[in-house]
């Protein structure tokens, strides 16, 4: 998925990189994560994953993800109105809000989903209060319909917020 800085990324890449063909999805408006998926969508099959970019993912975490269809990843973190944030009866995802005022619990979405194939109807939502269209709406749709699982994740860092990532000596209580 390209859009802000499409030429250099597609420079940096080109047609083929490190032996991987690549195919680019272009977002013409960045108007939210739910419309980059969409732009992308038709170049998937199947279950797909969807991973923000800005993020930092503990690769044990990413794989329970990617096995566990459909799925979201969710931390603890101190300043959950930051985030979307996640509600959860044991391993199932009961729901989740985006950036709430008053937020449900500490667990905040990651950025990290694992979706079925029928999430691909479901990615055309209407845009929120924010006037994006938020993936966290696609996920709403699907809580609705299907057991979605919560992944807690490790070690995960958001770079837009360094200060939030945390890691298994946090949690342990040394780091």
């Amino acid at each position: 998925m390209v859009g802000y800085r499409q030429e250099a990324i597609e420079e940096y890449f080109g047609t083929e990189h490190q032996g991987v063909p690549v195919t680019y999805a272009v977002q013409e408006s960045r108007t939210g994560t739910a419309d980059a998926v969409a732009a992308a969508i038709d170049h998937v099959s199947g279950p797909f994953a969807v991973l923000n970019g800005d993020n930092i993912y503990d690769e044990r975490c990413l794989s329970k993800l990617f096995e566990t269809v459909p799925a979201v990843g969710y931390t603890s973190v101190e300043s959950p109105e930051e985030y979307g944030v996640i509600s959860t009866d044991g391993d199932r995802v009961t729901g989740i809000v985006e950036k709430p005022d008053e937020p449900p619990s500490n667990d905040a979405n990651t950025g990290a989903y694992a979706f079925p194939p029928s999430a691909r109807t479901a990615l055309d939502v209407p845009a929120s209060e924010r006037g994006e269209r938020e993936l966290t709406d696609v996920l709403s749709r699907l809580i609705e319909d299907e057991t979605v699982t919560g992944v807690a994740f490790e070690d995960w860092a958001d770079i837009g917020y360094p200060s939030v990532g945390v890691t298994r000596s946090q949690r342990a209580g040394t780091g």
